[in-house]
Protein backbone atom coordinates (compact mmCIF):
# COMPACT_ATOMS: atom_id res chain seq x y z
CA UNK A 1 0.00 0.00 0.00
CA UNK A 2 2.78 2.47 0.93
CA UNK A 3 4.68 1.86 -2.31
CA UNK A 4 1.55 2.15 -4.45
CA UNK A 5 0.51 5.33 -2.64
CA UNK A 6 4.00 6.76 -3.20
CA UNK A 7 3.95 5.95 -6.92
CA UNK A 8 0.52 7.55 -7.36
CA UNK A 9 1.44 10.63 -5.35
CA UNK A 10 4.69 11.11 -7.31
CA UNK A 11 2.81 10.86 -10.60
CA UNK A 12 0.20 13.34 -9.37
CA UNK A 13 2.87 15.73 -8.09
CA UNK A 14 4.75 15.58 -11.40
CA UNK A 15 1.59 16.28 -13.39
CA UNK A 16 0.73 19.25 -11.17
CA UNK A 17 4.31 20.54 -11.50
CA UNK A 18 4.46 20.13 -15.29
CA UNK A 19 7.38 17.69 -15.26
CA UNK A 20 8.09 13.97 -15.34
CA UNK A 21 8.41 11.93 -12.13
CA UNK A 22 12.13 11.56 -12.82
CA UNK A 23 12.57 15.32 -13.15
CA UNK A 24 10.62 15.85 -9.92
CA UNK A 25 13.02 13.52 -8.11
CA UNK A 26 16.14 15.04 -9.67
CA UNK A 27 15.25 18.62 -8.76
CA UNK A 28 14.61 17.76 -5.11
CA UNK A 29 17.41 18.69 -2.70
CA UNK A 30 15.75 17.39 0.48
CA UNK A 31 13.25 14.53 0.90
CA UNK A 32 11.07 14.26 4.01
CA UNK A 33 8.74 11.27 4.07
CA UNK A 34 6.23 10.03 6.58
CA UNK A 35 8.28 7.18 8.05
CA UNK A 36 6.06 4.52 9.67
CA UNK A 37 9.12 2.28 9.68
CA UNK A 38 12.61 3.10 8.41
CA UNK A 39 12.78 0.71 5.47
CA UNK A 40 9.31 1.54 4.10
CA UNK A 41 10.37 5.06 3.17
CA UNK A 42 13.82 3.98 1.98
CA UNK A 43 12.43 1.22 -0.26
CA UNK A 44 9.78 3.53 -1.70
CA UNK A 45 12.41 6.01 -2.86
CA UNK A 46 14.77 3.28 -4.06
CA UNK A 47 11.98 1.82 -6.21
CA UNK A 48 11.04 5.25 -7.57
CA UNK A 49 14.66 6.03 -8.44
CA UNK A 50 15.01 2.68 -10.19
CA UNK A 51 11.76 3.12 -12.12
CA UNK A 52 12.20 6.74 -13.16
CA UNK A 53 15.97 7.29 -13.25
CA UNK A 54 17.29 3.75 -13.78
CA UNK A 55 19.39 3.77 -10.59
CA UNK A 56 20.41 0.53 -8.90
CA UNK A 57 20.42 0.29 -5.08
CA UNK A 58 23.99 1.56 -4.68
CA UNK A 59 23.35 4.49 -7.03
CA UNK A 60 20.02 5.25 -5.37
CA UNK A 61 21.59 5.27 -1.92
CA UNK A 62 24.34 7.61 -3.15
CA UNK A 63 21.66 9.90 -4.63
CA UNK A 64 19.77 9.89 -1.31
CA UNK A 65 22.92 10.29 0.81
CA UNK A 66 23.82 13.39 -1.19
CA UNK A 67 20.44 14.84 -0.20
CA UNK A 68 20.62 13.96 3.50
CA UNK A 69 17.76 11.49 3.28
CA UNK A 70 19.41 8.60 5.10
CA UNK A 71 19.96 10.83 8.15
CA UNK A 72 16.24 11.59 8.20
CA UNK A 73 15.47 7.89 8.71
CA UNK A 74 17.62 7.28 11.76
CA UNK A 75 15.21 8.57 14.44
CA UNK A 76 12.45 6.26 13.15
CA UNK A 77 14.70 3.27 13.82
CA UNK A 78 14.61 4.33 17.46
CA UNK A 79 11.09 5.71 17.90
CA UNK A 80 9.11 3.50 15.56
CA UNK A 81 5.96 4.95 14.04
CA UNK A 82 4.90 8.22 15.67
CA UNK A 83 2.10 8.69 13.15
CA UNK A 84 1.55 12.30 11.99
CA UNK A 85 4.70 13.39 13.78
CA UNK A 86 6.96 11.17 11.71
CA UNK A 87 7.16 13.43 8.65
CA UNK A 88 8.12 16.38 10.86
CA UNK A 89 10.73 14.31 12.68
CA UNK A 90 12.19 13.28 9.32
CA UNK A 91 12.11 16.85 8.00
CA UNK A 92 13.80 18.26 11.10
CA UNK A 93 16.61 15.70 10.92
CA UNK A 94 17.08 16.27 7.19
CA UNK A 95 17.30 20.01 7.70
CA UNK A 96 19.78 19.60 10.54
CA UNK A 97 21.98 17.30 8.45
CA UNK A 98 21.79 19.62 5.43
CA UNK A 99 22.65 22.62 7.63
CA UNK A 100 25.73 20.77 8.89
CA UNK A 101 26.80 19.79 5.37
CA UNK A 102 25.80 22.88 3.37
CA UNK A 103 26.17 25.63 5.96
CA UNK A 104 24.92 28.97 4.69
CA UNK A 105 24.19 27.44 1.26
CA UNK A 106 21.04 25.75 2.63
CA UNK A 107 18.53 28.56 1.86
CA UNK A 108 16.90 28.13 -1.52
CA UNK A 109 17.12 24.34 -1.48
CA UNK A 110 14.01 22.48 -2.63
CA UNK A 111 12.16 20.16 -0.22
CA UNK A 112 9.71 17.43 -1.16
CA UNK A 113 7.49 16.74 1.86
CA UNK A 114 5.43 13.56 1.66
CA UNK A 115 2.57 12.71 4.02
CA UNK A 116 0.86 9.34 4.36
CA UNK A 117 -2.23 8.07 6.11
CA UNK A 118 -5.98 8.63 6.20
CA UNK A 119 -6.90 5.60 4.11
CA UNK A 120 -3.53 4.67 2.57
CA UNK A 121 -3.28 7.92 0.63
CA UNK A 122 -0.21 10.05 0.12
CA UNK A 123 0.28 13.71 -0.75
CA UNK A 124 3.45 15.42 -1.94
CA UNK A 125 4.08 19.12 -1.59
CA UNK A 126 7.17 21.14 -2.40
CA UNK A 127 8.76 23.84 -0.30
CA UNK A 128 11.89 25.97 -0.31
CA UNK A 129 14.22 26.52 2.63
CA UNK A 130 14.07 30.19 3.62
CA UNK A 131 16.91 32.36 4.87
CA UNK A 132 15.20 32.57 8.27
CA UNK A 133 15.45 28.79 8.64
CA UNK A 134 19.16 28.93 9.49
CA UNK A 135 18.76 30.63 12.87
CA UNK A 136 15.83 28.36 13.73
CA UNK A 137 17.70 25.15 12.88
CA UNK A 138 20.71 26.37 14.85
CA UNK A 139 18.56 26.55 18.00
CA UNK A 140 17.34 22.97 17.74
CA UNK A 141 18.57 20.24 20.06
CA UNK A 142 16.91 17.27 18.38
CA UNK A 143 18.90 14.69 20.31
CA UNK A 144 17.71 16.13 23.62
CA UNK A 145 14.10 16.00 22.44
CA UNK A 146 14.47 12.46 21.14
CA UNK A 147 16.02 11.23 24.37
CA UNK A 148 13.59 13.00 26.73
CA UNK A 149 10.46 10.87 26.47
CA UNK A 150 7.32 11.73 28.42
CA UNK A 151 6.19 9.15 30.91
CA UNK A 152 2.68 7.99 30.05
CA UNK A 153 0.63 5.19 31.49
CA UNK A 154 -1.79 2.94 29.62
CA UNK A 155 -4.75 5.07 30.73
CA UNK A 156 -4.10 7.82 28.18
CA UNK A 157 -3.72 5.31 25.38
CA UNK A 158 -6.97 3.57 26.31
CA UNK A 159 -8.78 6.90 26.42
CA UNK A 160 -7.52 7.65 22.92
CA UNK A 161 -8.64 4.24 21.67
CA UNK A 162 -12.10 4.79 23.17
CA UNK A 163 -12.68 8.01 21.21
CA UNK A 164 -15.62 7.93 18.79
CA UNK A 165 -14.74 6.91 15.22
CA UNK A 166 -17.58 8.91 13.66
CA UNK A 167 -16.05 12.20 12.35
CA UNK A 168 -19.04 14.32 13.40
CA UNK A 169 -18.95 13.10 17.00
CA UNK A 170 -15.17 13.30 17.15
CA UNK A 171 -15.15 16.85 15.76
CA UNK A 172 -17.65 17.91 18.42
CA UNK A 173 -15.42 16.42 21.10
CA UNK A 174 -12.32 18.09 19.63
CA UNK A 175 -14.07 21.48 19.53
CA UNK A 176 -14.74 21.19 23.26
CA UNK A 177 -11.17 20.19 24.12
CA UNK A 178 -8.73 22.71 25.59
CA UNK A 179 -5.32 22.46 23.95
CA UNK A 180 -2.31 24.01 25.71
CA UNK A 181 -0.69 26.97 23.88
CA UNK A 182 2.35 26.01 21.88
CA UNK A 183 0.91 22.58 21.04
CA UNK A 184 0.37 21.04 17.64
CA UNK A 185 -2.72 18.86 17.83
CA UNK A 186 -5.49 17.17 15.89
CA UNK A 187 -8.07 19.85 15.11
CA UNK A 188 -10.73 18.12 13.02
CA UNK A 189 -11.56 15.25 10.67
CA UNK A 190 -12.80 16.20 7.22
CA UNK A 191 -15.70 14.44 5.51
CA UNK A 192 -13.26 12.59 3.26
CA UNK A 193 -11.40 11.23 6.31
CA UNK A 194 -8.34 13.48 6.20
CA UNK A 195 -7.11 14.61 9.59
CA UNK A 196 -6.43 18.34 9.94
CA UNK A 197 -3.91 19.48 12.53
CA UNK A 198 -3.36 22.93 13.95
CA UNK A 199 -0.68 24.78 15.87
CA UNK A 200 -2.31 26.44 18.88
CA UNK A 201 -0.89 29.87 19.72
Amino acid sequence: CYQQAFDEALQNHAERSGCTPGEALEKTDIFALHVPFRNMALNALRQALKKHLGLDIAQADAFLQARGFLASLEPAAETGNIYSGSVYLALANSLRERRQQLGDQLPGKSCMIISYGSGNTMLMIRGTVSQRALSIIDRWDLDAILHSPLDEDIKGYLQWMDLPQDPERLNLLLSETSVPPGSYALNSIREDGYREYKYHQ
